[in-house]
Parts: C-alpha cells; structure tokens; sequence
C-alpha cells in the first residue's frame, strides 16, 4: 500500500523556459505567463544645485502585468549553468515620477558620486535543473511597479548619461 501511495505522488513539475536571462512567471495551472518584455534606460537627471542622478527608467506608469504580490507567486528563469542566481538575478521597486517608472543608482553631491540605496527586493532561489532556477520573494510584496533585472551592469554617472538601453522584465502589485 505504501508503494502505491509513494507512486501516485509526484514532484511538482516546474516547466522549463525556452529563452535563456527571460523572467517568466509559473502560474496556478503551472505553465509559463510573461511578464512585461520592458526596454530600460539609463538616464542622467541634474538638479539646479549642481547635483544630479543617474537612474534607470522605464516609459509608462504602469504595468499590463498585475500580480498579488504574494510570496506564493513564482517565477523560473534561464541562467548560464555556473552562474549563482543571487548575483545575477535582481528584482527592483520603482518609484513612478510623471509618465515613467525610475530607479535612482547614484548620484552625486559636491562632485562626489555616492550609489544610491537601491529598492531591492529580497529573493529565494530553488534550483530545478542545471541552470535553470525557481524565484519567489521572502515577503509580501507591497503595492507598486516591480522589474527583474538579469546580470544589471554597474551604471555610474557618464555612462547613465551616455543612455544605455537595458532590458526588464515588469509586474505591478496592487
């Protein structure tokens, strides 16, 4: 009888995404949903003081995607196999400013450039191949814009101001 029990339980399958750096979402009937495919910016905003930001922004103000924000949501993503998903996975709160989504990166006061504190938010990470990893949050999410960032560059201020496009992967919680 117990064998007949222990076969009939399975693993929980995760699906496996195609596209290697594409955050997918893992959905309730566990298939893969996307997020919002988001092209990033780095900028450099001045202020009249003579200090300034660089920042990574994103048009709109909101995502199509709405999720609970739950530490039951989860999501797989597609990593090289050596990589530690720690390091190159990120998941960001913007802040919405007029008709765009930011995230300030450094800034500099005085002529001193100094990063900023960054909204990052923290991950669990459970490995399900070679390479390929399950994300969830550590907490509840609190209502906002969110983007997953893959292997996010250093930004300082002469590159934001050069505009680098990035690539992000966005959700909203309500």
């Amino acid at each position: 009888m117990l064998i007949i029990a222990a076969g009939s339980v399975q693993a929980q399958h995760v699906p496996l995404p195609e596209f290697k750096n594409k955050v997918q979402l893992v959905t309730a009937e566990n298939q893969l949903g996307d997020l919002d495919n988001t092209d990033l910016q780095t900028d450099y905003k001045p202020s009249l003081s003579g200090s300034g930001t660089a920042r990574i922004t994103a048009g709109g103000v909101k995502s199509k995607v709405k999720l609970s924000g739950n530490i039951t949501d989860r999501f797989v993503v597609k990593i090289d196999k050596d990589t530690d998903p720690a390091d190159a996975v990120e998941l960001f709160r913007f802040t919405v400013e007029k008709k765009m989504r930011v995230i300030p990166v450094v800034t500099i006061k005085m002529g001193k450039q100094r990063d900023a504190e960054l909204p990052k938010q923290q991950l669990k990470f459970t490995k399900v191949e070679d390479g390929v990893w399950l994300v969830s949050t550590d907490a509840q999410l609190s209502p906002g814009e969110y983007v997953f960032m893959i292997e996010r560059p250093n930004i300082d201020i002469m590159g934001a101001s050069a505009g680098k496009s990035l690539k992000g992967f966005c959700f909203n919680v309500e």
